[in-house]
C-alpha cells in the first residue's frame, strides 16, 4: 500500500493495488475500506462537507448489501455521481446518508446515517422483508437505538454493536 496522506499519529490514507483507498485511524484502531478510487476520494473530501449532512453522532447502520441501488432507490435517495465509482457509491437525501461499498476480498456492505435511529426502523423492516437480511451492525448516540435494536431483534436479525465506526469483520457476515 501507498500512504497518500495522513500521518502516523492520526488518520492515514492508503492506496492498495487495485486503486482502492483505504483509512487506517491508528488511535481508534480502525482500518477501513473509503472508495474504489482518487477521484472519487478526492471528491468526496471537498464536497464533504456539503454531502455528509449527518454528523459522525448520527445514528449508523450497516447491512450486507445484496443489490446496488436497491435500497436507495426504495427510498428516494439520489445518486451523488461525484462521489462514486465501481466499487463504492454515495447517495444522500434530507433523510438519509447511504454508503454501498464493495471493497476487494471482502463483503460488501450498505451504511446509512439519518438524523434519529427512528427513521433507520423502516429500513431494517424492509431489508428483512426484501433481502431476507439476518444480521446488522448499529452505533451512535441516539437514546432510541435501543427502539431500532429492539425493531431488529424482533425481525429476528443478529444486532452487532457497530462502534467501530461501520467497519465489520467479513467473518461477521459470512457466519
Amino acid at each position: 500500500m501507498i500512504c497518500l496522506g495522513g500521518g502516523p499519529e492520526f488518520e492515514s490514507y492508503l492506496r492498495d493495488a487495485t486503486g482502492a483507498i483505504w483509512l487506517c485511524d491508528v488511535a481508534y484502531g480502525h482500518f477501513g475500506f473509503v472508495c474504489g478510487s482518487t477521484i472519487s476520494w478526492l471528491e468526496r473530501i471537498a464536497f464533504n462537507s456539503h454531502l455528509d449532512a449527518m454528523s459522525h453522532e448520527s445514528p449508523l447502520l450497516t447491512i450486507p448489501l445484496r443489490a446496488w441501488h436497491d435500497l436507495p432507490g426504495h427510498f428516494n435517495v439520489p445518486l451523488v455521481p461525484e462521489c462514486s465509482d465501481p466499487r463504492a457509491r454515495l447517495y444522500v437525501s434530507s433523510t438519509y446518508t447511504v454508503w454501498e461499498s464493495a471493497p476487494p476480498h471482502s463483503t460488501p456492505v450498505v451504511e446509512l446515517r439519518a438524523r434519529s435511529s427512528r427513521e433507520l426502523i423502516p429500513v431494517v423492516q424492509w431489508a428483512k422483508q426484501h433481502w431476507t437480511t439476518t444480521k446488522v451492525a448499529i452505533s451512535g448516540s441516539d437514546e432510541a437505538l435501543t427502539e431500532l435494536s429492539d425493531t431488529a431483534r424482533h425481525e429476528h436479525i443478529q444486532v452487532l454493536d457497530g462502534e467501530t465506526g461501520g467497519w465489520k469483520a467479513t467473518t461477521f457476515w459470512d457466519n
